[in-house]
């Protein structure tokens, strides 16, 4: 597995999935230099797909959310796919309470279940 330190989010290649894992608190300047980052990583290596490991992060908001959401929308513009992978459940039951935009999205419990569920995808001739 290789891995990039530029932004303060972890980026992993498991194969051509770019693994972002995110171990701190969001702010909006990390948001932004993860944002440039990813996009040039991206534009770099062509990955097919994205999972955003949130599986860190204890407190999120719906700014935060929708930063997140906004950085998945320039990668599928990109041509990856991105997953919102490892979301606690206490950061789950804060973004419904308040109403975040959740519609459309590709989630799944950890790593596995998504590298799987891509795989899945693949073979169905999706990703």
């Amino acid at each position: 597995m290789e891995q990039e330190t530029h932004s303060p989010v972890v980026l992993n290649r498991m194969g051509d999935v770019l693994v972002a894992t995110v171990q701190t608190a969001l702010t909006s300047s990390m948001l932004a230099r993860f944002h440039d980052d990813l996009l040039n990583n991206l534009a770099a290596d062509r990955s097919p797909a994205l999972l955003l490991d949130l599986s860190g992060v204890s407190l999120m908001d719906v700014e935060e959310f929708d930063a997140l959401r906004k950085i998945a929308s320039s990668a599928a513009i990109m041509g990856a796919e991105t997953w919102f992978v490892g979301f606690r459940p206490e950061v789950v039951a804060t973004l419904v309470s308040v109403g975040a935009q959740t519609g459309g999205l590709r989630a799944a419990l950890d790593l596995n279940d998504a590298l799987n569920q891509i795989q899945r995808g693949r073979k169905g001739g999706h990703v």
